[in-house]
This record gives C-alpha cells, structure tokens and sequence, in this order.
C-alpha cells in the first residue's frame, strides 16, 4: 500500500519507515505535573499508580476516599472483560466521575474529560 511512497530499492522495512518523531512518556507526564504518582498496598501488593492532577485534587482532602477508589480499580481490572485488547483495560469505577486504565506504562485513574 505505501510502496509507491517508498524510494526504489528502499532497504527499510515497512514497519522501520513509521519511526515516531516523539513520544510523550508515563514519565514525562509526572514529571510535566499532568500525573500524580501514588502508592498504597491491596491484599499484601504494593501498586505503584498515578491520579491525574484534576483527580488527585478533586480527593486532596478525603484520602481514604482516593486510596477506596486505588483499590477498587484494581478489583475490577482484575474482573476478565470482553472489550480487554492485550494491551489496554479501561474499567469505570463511577460513571461520568471516576475511570482506570491499564496499560503498558502502569495504571493511571483519571475523569472521563481527562482523557
């Protein structure tokens, strides 16, 4: 299909030719503010997770509430789900309000217009 982009005799495979020009890093974003890093231990497991600022804000004064919401994400990740692609989980802990994702770089929790 983009062979007629690529110059003859080109020794790049298809898929080396798709180099991204950046990446936006987990890291990058906690380091930026975007991400909030945030540890708590679920039946004897450390979990190294990240809130978004906003979340993370929205639950400053009420901690215990935060650390109920880590924890009751990881119960639902743990719960098989057809829409599951290998890669990416995405688990709605509260509708409109409270959402977890799990992906390649970690578990992020955030709001649905944070994402």
């Amino acid at each position: 299909m983009f062979d007629d982009y690529a110059p003859e005799g080109d020794p790049l495979s298809e898929d080396a030719r798709w180099v991204p020009i950046s990446v936006y890093t987990r890291q990058d974003a906690i380091d930026d503010g975007v991400l909030v890093p945030y540890q708590f231990t679920c039946k004897g497991r450390r979990y190294d997770v990240c809130f978004t600022r906003a979340l993370h804000e929205q639950y400053a004064d009420a901690p215990q509430l935060r650390e109920i919401i880590a924890k009751t994400g990881i119960r639902l990740l743990g719960q098989p789900d057809p829409q599951d692609d290998g890669y990416r989980k995405l688990r709605v802990i509260e509708a409109k309000k409270v959402w977890v994702i799990e992906d390649g770089e970690g578990i992020t929790y955030f709001r649905p217009e944070d994402y």
